[in-house]
């Protein structure tokens, strides 16, 4: 247990300060418009699933230099650069194809506009995801947080100068210029600190680039296919609703969504302990994670006005994040193992049935929060029952 909580915890908390990020820009735009929050909001959405494609690059970092493997670093941002150069250009040409779906909307332009600078976020985003892959592979991911916290207080300086003092006319655009520069900032000071300490340069086993990225890619196919995909699913649906409804939905995620990134804390700590072959009691991580979850639901309860239906679908949330910790920590054993493509199919494969079911509550006029919530908490149960089977099977064989 108090090896789990040195690994997670620094890690968490890192996770944690980087939701401040969208905070600081919260902070300054609501005070111009709260219509410019939703501007974000819609922008985010395929920059999120861009952003998972690069997500694998940090696990497979994790993993690689935990076995006692190296990798060419300089190599590799190089060729992330280009990667991520390339994608965000496509990006920006097919920026309206990519937006089809609010062009009714009377924010649509600012919309464009700030998805124009927001998609070059993505190169430094992925290259942060290397670089705290590397410090968890070497077992100090409290040092990540110390960099997070830069990248927040750069964000917020930015968004000040940019925003509050108008050094840009437009607020959005700031908004975006500001998250740009200030991961760009963080991610030199990242090289430069690895560089410092030649990480990287310690064994001469060093994998091949086309092997990294081969094992990299099949954690991002999983992200996409997972968090990513029914994140885009649920919020086509939840738009659905009505606003005061959904505003419930995005609160509880938005509060919870702190809390939650434990899960993916301990996902990375499975794929290290697992290739450090570290044993480890996982009761005491349940216990502490539930008791995390019905603390925070208390305290949603008192801080908002709930109706009957409102709090029955934050217990089911809160079940709905046990389960999530569950399942994060099966798909990591499996990764530890190598065994992502199983994975991979699993995973698309509940998220196309959760399409599915949320279309069929839809057409059939019982789409509302609590169904929303049952529906989400099933399917993952049942892919947990699924993947655990299908382990037990693996190690029969």
């Amino acid at each position: 247990m108090k090896n789990i909580l040195r690994f997670t915890i620094p890690l968490w908390l890192g996770m944690i300060v980087n939701t401040l990020l969208g905070i600081t820009d919260f902070y300054f735009l609501e005070n111009i418009s709260r219509d410019y929050l939703s501007v974000i909001g819609i922008a985010y959405i395929p920059f999120t699933f861009l952003s998972a494609l690069t997500i694998g690059v940090g696990i497979e970092a994790n993993r690689t230099l935990a076995k006692g493997d190296y990798f060419d670093f300089n190599k590799l941002v190089k060729y992330l650069i280009l990667f991520t150069l390339i994608i965000a250009v496509l990006s920006l040409n097919f920026k309206t194809l990519i937006f089809y779906f609010v062009r009714e909307n009377a924010m649509y332009q600012l919309i464009l506009d700030y998805f124009s600078i927001l998609i070059f976020l993505f190169i430094p985003t992925s290259i942060i995801y290397l670089c705290t892959g590397v410090l968890r592979g070497l077992g100090i991911p409290e040092k990540s947080v110390k960099f997070n916290v830069l990248a927040v207080i750069f964000n917020f300086i930015f968004d000040f100068i940019f925003i509050k003092l108008e050094f840009v006319e437009n607020p959005i655009k700031g908004c975006a210029y500001a998250s740009v520069l200030a991961d760009t900032i963080v991610v030199l000071l990242y090289i430069y600190y690895l560089k410092k300490n030649k990480f990287w340069d310690k064994n001469k086993n060093i994998i091949s680039i086309s092997e990294f990225f081969k094992k990299a890619s099949s954690y991002s196919i999983e992200k996409l296919c997972s968090s990513s995909t029914i994140t885009i699913i649920s919020s086509v649906y939840i738009a659905k609703l009505a606003i005061g409804t959904s505003s419930i939905y995005y609160g509880i995620d938005r509060f919870f969504m702190p809390i939650k990134m434990f899960a993916f804390c301990y996902f990375e700590w499975i794929i290290y302990s697992k290739t450090k072959k570290i044993e480890f009691k996982k009761i005491g991580i349940y216990g502490f994670y539930l008791l995390v979850l019905l603390v925070g639901g208390i305290f949603f309860m008192n801080y908002m006005y709930l109706t009957v239906s409102e709090l029955y679908y934050l217990g089911i949330y809160i079940l709905y994040c046990f389960l999530f910790l569950l399942e994060r920590e099966i798909v990591a054993y499996e990764f530890s193992k190598e065994g992502g493509s199983i994975i991979n199919k699993i995973i698309f494969f509940k998220s196309i049935l959760l399409l599915l079911v949320f279309h069929m509550l839809y057409i059939s006029n019982f789409l509302n929060l609590v169904n929303i919530g049952l529906a989400q908490s099933i399917l993952l149960f049942l892919e947990c029952f699924i993947l655990n089977k299908i382990d037990k099977k693996y190690q029969c064989i």
